[in-house]
């Protein structure tokens, strides 16, 4: 019952992905045979896997909330794990148990684990000589082995929460088969959550929370959903929409033209029904019902108010950093005599999402006792870890009670409540006694600084430095413009420009960061972030707005260009006496033509000089004396997407003149 958009489908066409050679592996599970560990089944056009998958649970009745499998069906051409499929949801096993798929005596698909049986088709086979085959739409079908027309049970019929192209939602009338779709509890948690999504027999589609309260409904009128008027415009070459009530069966199924699309709809943690097409490079929504948060039954939990036009959308009916985390969390809560808290429970049943609430002993057994480090800086160390195999995290342990205390509370009620791809995600915290831990996202690419200035590996081309610059800009966009108060980072700086895999860049370390509600100009601060990257109007301890934000921006983007750092460093070749300062330099360059001089010497000429060219510019005016005369970042994402061209920016004089004088180095203090 979720549609596209009509102004999205243009940009649906770009996005088709070409399928790869087809996979070696099988796609048949035949009997005497057993599918474990790693091993898989793969579809025949390699777009679907069918394989066991560990994720974390967060189920509150578990004693053990780390290390259980699933069998599941994912999209295998998609580099993050994204299951469709997961046939003992609500039975998770034990890693420790290395369970195994294999068609049992009477011809049924049985998952084994120490001998146990943890879930079976139990279909009616009236045969032993069956196979499992894992079809090129996703399905999972049991069927004989002599006659492929002869199904005993698919995987289509018992879906989770996922709908992909095939799959009927409704019900059959003459088997009394129901195939609705029921969210997860959590992002992590793949049990049965508490909203659902079903096609009634009054032909009427609707979405429930718990299976009684109804939050969305429509009906189909001939040619699209009542409560869909998109639909009318129809779907172009993507995909059709069919609706069939008769005598057999009620239902409503889609299918897409073209299979190299990556695309589904699933119903998601939040209660909302999302359409979702693979980009290349991460998941896109690109249409919701409800349309809006708030229309969905209980989505902020118990003692939360939910406001359509607010970003985050849910708030504490209280202000503070403790009722951010209790009501965010569902049902947990502190004892406000001793301090500690009472049930590390992750979710309740109102259906709230949040961040997880970890025992510090999970994260010693996760980080293996905090033995691998990836870094360190200010407020504490930053360690690798793993919930489990898929599932690789940041643990930030953070130093001294009172500081650690701070940007805790600071991170927690930042990021913890936002979500963007360009911004660090926030898994979850710990909160023991006086241990404070944070709990991210890994990112396997590491620190911007370390690709830019140190030997990492290979050198960062220009496109991406350039997608990098980016993200980066809209990151810093969202957190000024997009959020419910203004948020200033306070800290940007190549350190805390984070990679992921296909080097996404992502901001990160929020310990800093200052919220600035919107009737307000500016906030006083007395913290400090590195030298280089301060502002003039803060170094002079003024009260600060997004734009320090955007002077240190401007100075990342310098670093990406000459791949140094823009420290002052004084030698005999100073140009004009000017000092080796790289800001003053790429004015200097920028104003005489001579760009490619300061592009780092590792890309060896290979760039976009229209693109190098744009990027100075744009920096130029980000670093600007007056924060007046510099850019908003929604301004510069614009420059850098090419919808606006700056013009050639004035020398930034306070800079040449601390340039030659050369004095200021190093850091401030806190």
């Amino acid at each position: 019952m979720h549609l596209l958009r009509p102004f999205v489908l243009s940009v649906l066409l770009f996005v088709t992905l070409h399928a790869p050679s087809p996979s070696a592996a099988a796609d048949t599970l035949r009997r005497g045979h057993a599918l474990a560990g790693s091993e898989k089944l793969v579809s025949a056009n390699a777009k679907f896997a069918l394989g066991f998958f560990q994720t974390g649970s967060s189920s509150s009745s578990s004693k053990n909330t780390l290390n259980y499998s699933y069998l599941g069906i994912w999209f295998n051409k998609v580099p993050v794990l994204t299951p469709v499929w997961t046939a003992n949801r609500d039975n998770p096993v034990s890693n420790f148990t290395s369970p195994e798929l294999i068609i049992s005596g009477d011809g049924n698909m049985v998952v084994l684990a120490q001998g146990t049986t943890i879930w079976s088709t139990r279909a009616n086979t009236a045969t032993n000589d069956t196979v499992a085959v894992l079809l090129g739409n996703g399905n999972l079908v049991l069927r004989s082995s002599s006659n492929s027309s002869l199904t005993f049970w698919e995987s289509f019929d018992y879906p989770t929460d996922t709908m992909l192209s095939g799959v009927k939602i409704g019900w059959n009338k003459a088997t009394g088969l129901n195939r609705r779709l029921v969210s997860r509890k959590n992002s992590i948690d793949l049990s049965s959550g508490v909203y659902s999504s079903r096609m009634d027999h009054d032909g009427v589609a609707r979405m429930l929370w718990n299976s009684s309260v109804v939050y969305w409904s429509s009906t189909w009128n001939g040619r699209f959903f009542s409560s869909v008027p998109e639909m009318s415009a129809g779907s172009g070459p993507i995909a059709n929409y069919t609706f069939v009530n008769n005598d057999q069966e009620l239902y409503f199924t889609y299918n897409i033209f073209d299979e190299s699309i990556i695309i589904h709809t699933r119903l998601h943690v939040s209660g909302q029904s999302q359409w979702r097409i693979w980009t290349g490079q991460d998941w896109m929504t690109v249409n919701n019902q409800p349309a809006h948060h708030c229309d969905v039954y209980a989505v902020c939990g118990p003692f939360m108010v939910c406001t359509s036009s607010a970003d985050p959308y849910c708030s504490c009916m209280h202000e503070g950093i403790l009722c951010e985390i209790t009501c965010g969390l569902g049902d947990r809560g502190q004892n406000r005599r001793n301090g500690k808290w009472s049930r590390p429970v992750v979710d309740n049943d109102k259906g709230s999402v949040g961040i997880i609430a970890f025992k510090y002993s999970d994260l010693q057994d996760a980080t293996k006792k905090f033995s691998e480090k990836l870094g360190a800086g200010g407020f504490g160390s930053v360690f690798k870890g793993c919930l489990s195999e898929p599932i690789v995290i940041a643990v930030k342990r953070l130093d001294g009670a009172r500081q650690g205390e701070k940007q805790f509370r600071v991170e927690v009620n930042s990021i913890g409540i936002i979500q963007h791809i360009n911004l660090v995600k926030l898994i979850g915290f710990c909160c023991e006694g006086d241990r404070r831990l944070l709990v991210y996202e890994h990112m396997p690419n590491g620190s911007l600084d370390s690709h830019i200035f140190e030997s990492y590996g290979t050198t960062l081309d220009w496109n991406i430095r350039y997608k990098i610059a980016i993200g980066v800009a809209r990151g810093l966009a969202y957190l000024h413009h997009g959020c419910r108060d203004c948020i200033i980072h306070c800290d940007i700086k190549p350190q805390n420009i984070l990679l992921d895999a296909s080097f996404v860049s992502k901001i990160a370390d929020f310990g800093m960061a200052k919220f600035l509600g919107r009737d307000f100009s500016h906030v006083v601060t007395t913290m400090r972030g590195t030298v280089g990257y301060l502002a003039p109007e803060w170094i002079s301890g003024t009260p600060i707005t997004p734009k320090i934000d955007v002077y240190s921006y401007g100075m990342v983007l310098l670093e990406i260009i000459s791949g140094k750092r823009n420290s002052i460093q004084h030698s005999s070749s100073d140009i004009e006496g000017q000092g080796d300062y790289l800001p003053v330099q790429v004015a200097h360059k920028l104003l005489h033509g001579d760009i490619l001089r300061i592009v780092d010497a590792n890309l060896h000429g290979e760039v976009n000089m229209e693109e190098v060219e744009r990027v100075c510019k744009i920096a130029c005016w980000c670093i600007q004396d007056r924060e007046l005369d510099r850019p908003t970042m929604i301004e510069v994402v614009q420059f850098l997407e090419g919808i606006c061209e700056p013009e050639i920016p004035p020398m930034p004089m306070l800079l040449y003149a601390f340039a030659v004088g050369g004095s200021y180095q190093g850091e401030c203090n806190m």
